[in-house]
Formats: structure tokens, sequence, C-alpha cells
């Protein structure tokens, strides 16, 4: 829902007579519940399967950690990067290109957020109604035959993996940073002079390119099974482009440099995902998937509360000599009688994911404890 208002920030806090942060309140909203729902979630996922942990569909957490379960549970080990390709982009990509189309002034917000309806009611029936099994009825790889580590004492396995905790932080602070920028776009983008449409077209090709680059990266893992190679050379590339983008937004009339970087951005960024999620998997193992998912996930909303609420704080006062050229709405105005420049906050994000690429380059190691548990096995039974 939160994705809703992104792109059409400005007239948001219009309708309801609220500022810009306040709109992103509602992103700190749910990234807060989800750290209070989380680890029941996964519990429930990992404990009682994902057909009952699907029927808690209207709560995010549970979408975002049954991928992991269900590619384990349900695919081959070299088909299971590219099922985790498929968590919640094509709803993120429809939210940010639609809004501004729908939402042509305040008076329609409500027609937005009743049609905006519809859909998760359908999903809800299908996900109650039309998932039948936890599991295939016959198990895809040995790992997906055996019965992973208790819930509570895979928690206390995983912070005990080096390797899990470095990938914790920098795939936490991947996370982070794309719902941070998926949050504040428009307000990065605006004062620049940009509208919302192109605001929530930015929003849609980062979406849209990163559902690309996950189903490029995890059909080249799955074949090739580098994935610490794979992961270091991304999470390098989307730091690179996000301090380009950061650089870009700082001038105006630039559409086509900025539309290169932030498409660019989230293929490399959005393409890390089904890596690392995979990676969480294969340095924990046999903690199950939902565990370490699940906590990878968490780890995302802990730093996109930072990033959101940092670059409100450190966000400047726009010049008075550019305020004329800005396209942001009334409630982005404040005290100085213009919009807030989120300069000094996009460059400080952008350090933040030099130093997670600078850790996971140098610190990050482990052996593939699943793919080598299988592999041994289809040794000893000589399959």
């Amino acid at each position: 829902m939160w994705i809703s208002f992104a792109s059409v920030a400005d007239v948001t806090g219009e309708f309801y007579d609220i500022s810009s942060f306040q709109v992103n309140v509602l992103s700190l909203t749910y990234m807060i519940a989800f750290l209070i729902i989380g680890l029941f979630s996964s519990w429930l996922i990992d404990t009682w399967g994902l057909r009952i942990g699907t029927l808690g569909a209207i709560a995010q957490p549970f979408l975002l950690e049954s991928p992991t379960k269900l590619a384990a549970l349900w695919f081959p080990g070299d088909q299971r990067a590219i099922a985790n390709t498929l968590t919640n982009p094509c709803g993120i990509l429809l939210a940010n290109a639609l809004s501004p189309v729908i939402v042509t002034n305040a008076s329609k917000l409500p027609l937005m957020l009743e049609l905006y309806t519809i859909v998760p009611a359908i999903a809800v029936i299908l996900a109650t109604f039309g998932f039948c099994e936890n599991t295939p009825p016959k198990p895809p790889s040995s790992s997906a035959a055996e019965v992973g580590e208790p819930f509570f004492d895979g928690l206390k396995l995983v912070f005990k993996s080096r390797s899990y905790i470095i990938l914790f932080i920098c795939m936490g602070i991947g996370i982070g940073i794309f719902s941070a920028l998926s949050t504040v776009i428009e307000q990065v983008l605006c004062v620049r002079g940009y509208s919302n449409g192109f605001s929530g077209l930015c929003g849609a090709l980062m979406i849209g390119c990163g559902f690309i680059g996950a189903l490029l990266s995890g059909a080249y893992v799955d074949r090739t099974k580098k994935f610490i190679e794979t992961a270091k050379v991304l999470i390098c590339c989307a730091a690179f482009t996000l301090i380009a983008f950061s650089i870009i937004t700082r001038f105006r009339h630039l559409p086509i440099p900025t539309i290169l970087c932030v498409s660019l951005f989230g293929a490399f960024a959005f393409g890390l995902l089904p890596i690392g999620l995979e990676l969480a998997v294969e340095c924990t193992y046999p903690v199950a998937e939902a565990t370490s998912s699940g906590l990878l996930w968490m780890s995302g909303q802990i730093f996109g509360i930072i990033c959101i609420v940092s670059s409100q704080a450190i966000a400047t006062p726009l010049p008075a000599s550019e305020i004329p050229y800005s396209d942001c709405g009334n409630s982005t105005v404040n005290a100085n009688g213009g919009p807030p420049d989120m300069t000094w906050s996009m460059l400080f994000m952008s350090s933040v994911a030099v130093i997670a690429s600078c850790l996971l380059v140098v610190f990050f190691h482990t052996p593939y404890k699943r793919l080598n548990a299988e592999k041994k096995f289809g040794e000893d039974c000589g399959c």
C-alpha cells in the first residue's frame, strides 16, 4: 500500500493536508510492522508449511519470506535462484507506473485506493483456496526431503555464522536503500522540475529492470553455482550506479541519464536479491529457509527505517534560485518556502552502499553447505 503513494507523494500530502515526511511515515509504519510480525511469520512458515503461511497473505512478511521456502521445497537445485525472483516486483512496478496516471489531481486519490483494493482481494482468495499442498508428491532434491532445524535452534545457529552476519548487514543495507529510494524518489526528482509521471516512470523502470536483472542473475547462478562471485560483482555495480544517480539528480533537464542510472541501479540491486536469499540458506544450512531469509528481510526493514529517517533529517532547503524550477506540490514546502533538496540524502545512501560493497567483497566467504550436502547424498546413493 505504501508504495502506491511514493510516486504521488506531493498530491497525497495535498489531499490529506500533511507534509511529505508524514507521507513517508506510511512506509516506516510498514517496516516497523514487518519487524513485529516477521519472526512470527518465519516460525509459522517453517513450522506449519507454505499453505498455512500463505493464508496470512494479507500481511506482507508472509509473502516476502515464502519464496525461499517455496524454491527449496518445489524446485530442483538448478532452478532455486530464479524461483526466488518471483517475490513481489510486479505489484511495486504497477503501483509506481499507474499511480501518476490515475492521480492526475488530489481528488482522484480515493479512486486509486479503490482500484488497488481489487487486486489483493483476488490474491487473498486465490492464496486461500487455490494453494492445496505444502510440498510436492516427490521432493525435487535431497535437502527438500530433510527436516530443518527447529525454529528457535535455527535462530541461535544463524548468528553463530560469521558469513551470515556479514550477509545480514550487507543485504539489509541493500534492501533498505532500495525501499528508501522507492519511497523518496518523487521527492528527489520533483525539485529538479520532473513531473510525478516521470518519477513514476523511474520507479517502474527501477523495478522492471530489476525484475529482468533478477531473472538473468538467477538463471546464471543456477547454471554456474557462482553465487559469491556474482553477488560481489552485483553489489559493486549497484553502488556505482547509485552514486551516478545521486550526481545526475543534482542537475535539471537530464531525463535520459536519469532513467539510465535508475534502471541500471534497479537491475543490479534487485538482481542481487535472489542470490542473497540463496546464499543465506547456503551458509546456514540446515537452518530452515524461512528463518534465514526472514531475518534478511527484517534487516532490510531496519536499514530502510534508518535510510528514510536519515534522508529526511539531512535534507537541506532548496536554494531560493532553484524554487521556481521545482515541480513539487505544496505539501513539500518547508519553513523557507521551498521543498527540501535531497542531494545530501542521496549521497548518504550512496556512502552506505559503498560501505556494504566493501564489507561483502572483502569479508564474505562461505562454503555452499546445502549444495555440498546434496552432492554428498548423490555420491552416497549413486544418483
